[in-house]
C-alpha cells in the first residue's frame, strides 16, 4: 500500500503543508485554530499519515530526542520517586515534541569514562540530562566539550554541577521548618536519626544537624544496606528495628531517611504498644504517598518535589536547545515539610 506524502494530506484539508507540519507536532499546534487542527489529524488518522521523525530530523538537524545518562539505571529505576521525575521529564518533552531516551553508561572506573565517550560522540540526542554524581574528575572535561546542552540534576548529597546549569532540590527550607515547629518542651527530649549509612543519609543528618537548635544533638542509629534497591528499604529497616530496638525506644523524636524507613520503625512501634506523634515522633523523607497511589497515610515527612523536578528539567532544557547563546542559570527547588499525625505540628499549628 502505498504512503500517502504530506503533500497530499495538505491538498486534501485545503491547507499549505507547513500548516500541516504545524498541526502535528505538539510544539507547534498551537499557532493554528483546534478546529484546523482537528481536521488535520482526522484526516491523517483516516489515511494512516504518520510524519517521518527520520526526514524531519534530516531537514532541521535535530534529533528531537534528550538522553538522560545514569550509570546505575537499575538503582534508578527501583526508586519510585525517580521514577516518577521521569514520567513527568517526558510527558512535558512529548507535549514539545520530542522524546526521552535513556542512556547507561558502565559505572565501573576502567570502562566509565569509555563509555561517557562513546555516549556522546554517538550524538543521539539534542541534549543530555544527568546526575551531578556522573560529574567525575576525568568525564566532566567531556561534557565541557559537547557542542550539545548538558543539565545536571543536584540535590542534598551531590551537590557541585561541575559548572553546568542545575536543577537543584534543596531541603534546607523544609528542615528548617521543621525545627521552628518543634514545641519548646520536645527540644528537651533525645533526637535520633535512622537510616543505612550510606552517601544519602550521611548528607541528610549534617543538614538536620546544621539546622538545629543551639545545645540540641542528634544521634546517629545507622546500619548497613543490605541491597542497592531503594524499594527493599522496609524489610531491611525491619531487621535493624529489630536489632536497635532499645536505642531508638531511647528517643522522643526519630528522623528516618526515608518514608520506607519511617514505616518499619511507625509498624514496629505499634506492635510494642507505642503510638506514633504521642510516645515518639516520626519525620520520614520522600512523601510516597503522592508518587505511590495507595501508601500508608499520615506520616510527616519531606516531598522533594519528584514530579515538579521532571517537569523543570524538561521546560529548562528546552530553553537551552531553543537559545543556546542565551546565559544559563540553575534553579533550586525547595522541598516541603508535609505535617502528618506521627510529627503533628506545623508552624502555623504553633502559633494557634
Amino acid at each position: 500500500m502505498r504512503r500517502c506524502s504530506l503533500a497530499e494530506i495538505a491538498r486534501l484539508a485545503g491547507v499549505n503543508p507547513s500548516t500541516v507540519s504545524r498541526a502535528l507536532n505538539p510544539a507547534t499546534a498551537s499557532l493554528i485554530s483546534e478546529e484546523q487542527r482537528r481536521k488535520i489529524v482526522e484526516l491523517c488518522d483516516r489515511l494512516s499519515y504518520r510524519p517521518q521523525a527520520a526526514a524531519r530530523s534530516l531537514a532541521v538537524g535535530k534529533t528531537f530526542a534528550i538522553g538522560c545518562i545514569s550509570g546505575q539505571l537499575a538503582f534508578d529505576m527501583s526508586s519510585p520517586y525517580y521514577s516518577a521525575c521521569l514520567a513527568a521529564l517526558s510527558t512535558e518533552l512529548q507535549r514539545h515534541g520530542y522524546s526521552l531516551i535513556m542512556i547507561p553508561v558502565e559505572p565501573e572506573n576502567r570502562k566509565f569514562q569509555g563509555g561517557v565517550r562513546d555516549v556522546l560522540l554517538s550524538d543521539r540526542a539534542d541534549g543530555y540530562i544527568l546526575g551531578a554524581g556522573l560529574l567525575k574528575e576525568q568525564t566532566t572535561e567531556m561534557f565541557r566539550c559537547t557542542k550539545r546542552p548538558i543539565i545536571t540534576l543536584a540535590y542534598h548529597n551531590t551537590p557541585s554541577t561541575g559548572g553546568f546549569p542545575a536543577v537543584e532540590i534543596s531541603i534546607d527550607q523544609a528542615i528548617r521548618e521543621i525545627w521552628r515547629a518543634m514545641p519548646a518542651k520536645l527540644l528537651g527530649e533525645a533526637f535520633a536519626f535512622f537510616g543505612t549509612r550510606d552517601g544519602s543519609s550521611l548528607s541528610k543528618l549534617a543538614k538536620i544537624r546544621e539546622q538545629a537548635p543551639d545545645g540540641i544533638e542528634v544521634a546517629e542509629l545507622l546500619f548497613p544496606k543490605g541491597s542497592r534497591y531503594n524499594v527493599l528499604d522496609y524489610l531491611q529497616a525491619e531487621r535493624a528495628v529489630a536489632e536497635m530496638w532499645p536505642a531508638l525506644a531511647e528517643r522522643k523524636v526519630i528522623w528516618c531517611a526515608t518514608d520506607l524507613t519511617a514505616f518499619a520503625l511507625i509498624d514496629a512501634m505499634r506492635r510494642r504498644g507505642l503510638k506514633p506523634g504521642r510516645d515518639i515522633m516520626v519525620i520520614g523523607y520522600d512523601h510516597i504517598e503522592s508518587v505511590v497511589p495507595g501508601s500508608p497515610s499520615g506520616l510527616a515527612t519531606i516531598d522533594p518535589g519528584w514530579e515538579r523536578c521532571g517537569t523543570v528539567l524538561a521546560r529548562e532544557m528546552l530553553k537551552f536547545i531553543a537559545s543556546p547563546g542565551a546565559p544559563r542559570r540553575s534553579v533550586v527547588l525547595p522541598a516541603r515539610f508535609v505535617p502528618g499525625p506521627s510529627f503533628p505540628f506545623s508552624i502555623e499549628s504553633e502559633v494557634k
